[in-house]
This record gives structure tokens, C-alpha cells and sequence, in this order.
């Protein structure tokens, strides 16, 4: 069994336990994964985690219920297992934007239908649920506060002590911009790529952009304020879909191959080329609250390739 054919056999057992309590384990048990690999790998696909898409899915079938039964709603919160009314209500109000009240009065168009994985093979590149885009981005004087570590498995280390920081100094820390290089490669000593979890010591540099005012300070919330990357550049979304030989998410394997649609496109085109004497990438990740408070996988990747206009 594939990881997505596991997924699927995921997805159909919420399908048919929607009226129950789901059992995490038993969800991970149907997908052939352990739980932890099954939560990682949902929210990769899905773009949200496992509880998030069963509460949707409730969501889904209660509003469907208040629209077009009588049943009282607070049979109704208990059919889709929420503990009271009062709970109920206040779910309803959050993905809706009204009370069940309303919704039963004047309908809803809330419609969450159950996830669809979809998985083709372009070109040799496989596509989950995503189509890579590649766009052009200038970015000039703007200001970054930086974490720079020189060791093994350094990615995790400099993001490590960005998130420590951020947890400490941002209370608007998921709406910033997040960009990290490795100044002089991920592989100095010429080592080929094996997989995402290789340790190999060299430098790492982590950056948070700063915003308005914040990029007038010498030193914000006391770390040195430093110039960003500037220039044009190629960013596209990396999709996660590449994976070891033992089966484990290949983080720098799924850049690798991202990269490949940034030749079609300079192929496509006369008016730039590769900026080959910066002789690096730059990689943007995305951070939701829950990679704050778990750490693990970010919640999505770009990459930044830097480019000249001829």
C-alpha cells in the first residue's frame, strides 16, 4: 500500500465514523503509518491537520442537518459529537460566521466536502493536489534580523533558535516572512545529496524580515538589524512529495526537483538569466502557530533563486 492509497483508507474511515469519536490511532492504523508520520503527512497534502478536516467535515453534516431537518440543535451537537450546545454554537459561529440559529433561519452556503487526493505524474514530476507557479519578486533595503549556526543538521538548529526568539519577542510572529540559505552550500565538501535527514556540518543563516519602523533600529529586541537579500529572484512553492528509500518525507529532495521548474520557465523566456555568481538559493518557510508550539515541518516552502534582466 502506497501513502496515498493509505490516505484515502484514512479518509473513508472518518467517512464512516463521522457520528463517532474518531480514533487517531486507528485513522493512522488505516493509512499504514505511525501517528506521528500520518499527522505530518496529512497536513502536507491537506493544508491543515487531521483534526482540523474532521471538524470541518462535522461541520459539513450539521449545517447540512439545520438547513434541512427539524431536529432540535441540540440533538443536533450531539449527533456530531460535541460535548454541549453552548460548544456547538460556538464552532458553528467560528467556520461559518453565524449561530445555528441563523443558519436555520436564513440556510448557509458553508459546503466542506470530503478531501479528494489527486495525484497525476507532468512531465516526470509528481503533482499532489498542487500546481508549482513560478513568479518574479524584487527585493530591495529591506531589513531581516538573522540566526547563524555552523554544525550538523544546522537547518534545524538556526530554526530552532528563530522559533525561541519569536515565541519570546512576536506576538504577530505567523505573519511575518521567514527566508534561510546555507551561505556556502548545503554540501561544501562535495558530498551528493542522500536524504533529508543527512548531517553534514556547515553554516546556516535563518531570517525573519523586519517591517516599517522596525527596519530604522540599529538592534531590534536585541539582535543586530541586517540588510536582506536584495536583487530579482525566481520564488516558486515547493511541493512536498519526494521521499527517501525508507519512505520518509526528502525535504531537500522535493527542492531539488521544484528547481526544475524554474529551467522551463528561464527556457521559456529571453529577458533574464540566472544570477550564477551569488551561487546560492534562498528558502522561504512558512510557519503556522501549531510550528511554533510542535516544531516538525513547516507548513509550506518556496524557494528563491536569484536572477539578472538582460
Amino acid at each position: 500500500m502506497n501513502y496515498f492509497q493509505g490516505l484515502t483508507n484514512a479518509i473513508e474511515y472518518v467517512e464512516e465514523h463521522i457520528l463517532e469519536a474518531i480514533d487517531f490511532d486507528q485513522a493512522s492504523q488505516c493509512a499504514g503509518m505511525s501517528r506521528s508520520s500520518f499527522q505530518r503527512f496529512f497536513l502536507l497534502v491537506a493544508d491543515m491537520t487531521f483534526s482540523e478536516y474532521v471538524r470541518k467535515r462535522r461541520m459539513d453534516g450539521a449545517v447540512f442537518d439545520l438547513c434541512n431537518t427539524d431536529e432540535r440543535i441540540i440533538d443536533i451537537a450531539a449527533k456530531y459529537c460535541y460535548d454541549s450546545a453552548a460548544a456547538f454554537s460556538r464552532s458553528v459561529k467560528k467556520l461559518t460566521g453565524m449561530k445555528p440559529s441563523e443558519i436555520r433561519q436564513n440556510g448557509s452556503d458553508f459546503c466542506f466536502p470530503k478531501l479528494s487526493i489527486e495525484v497525476s505524474l507532468r512531465g516526470g514530476e509528481l503533482i499532489m493536489n498542487k500546481t508549482p507557479i513560478v513568479k518574479i519578486e524584487e527585493h530591495h533595503k529591506e531589513k531581516v534580523i538573522a540566526f547563524r549556526v555552523d554544525c550538523e543538521n544546522p537547518e534545524s538548529a538556526a530554526w530552532g533558535l528563530m522559533s525561541e526568539w519569536c515565541i519570546e519577542n512576536m506576538s504577530d510572529r505567523t505573519g511575518r516572512r521567514y527566508v534561510g540559505f546555507a551561505p556556502i552550500g548545503h554540501h561544501p565538501n562535495g558530498a551528493p545529496h542522500q536524504n533529508a535527514s543527512e548531517l553534514e556540518t556547515h553554516p546556516y543563516v535563518a531570517m525573519m524580515f523586519l517591517i516599517g519602523d522596525e527596519c530604522e533600529k540599529e538592534v531590534f529586541h536585541g539582535l543586530q538589524v541586517e540588510e536582506a537579500p536584495e536583487g530579482l529572484f525566481l520564488v516558486n512553492d515547493v511541493v512536498l512529495n519526494q521521499y527517501d528509500e525508507n519512505g520518509d518525507l526528502d525535504i531537500a529532495l522535493s527542492m531539488m526537483k521544484a528547481s526544475e521548474s524554474f529551467v522551463e520557465f528561464m527556457n521559456k523566456t529571453d529577458q533574464y538569466e540566472f544570477d550564477c555568481g551569488k551561487g546560492i538559493f534562498f528558502e522561504e518557510h512558512i510557519f503556522s502557530e501549531r510550528w511554533f508550539e510542535q516544531g516538525g515541518v513547516p507548513d509550506g516552502f518556496r524557494m528563491w533563486v536569484p536572477i539578472l534582466k538582460k
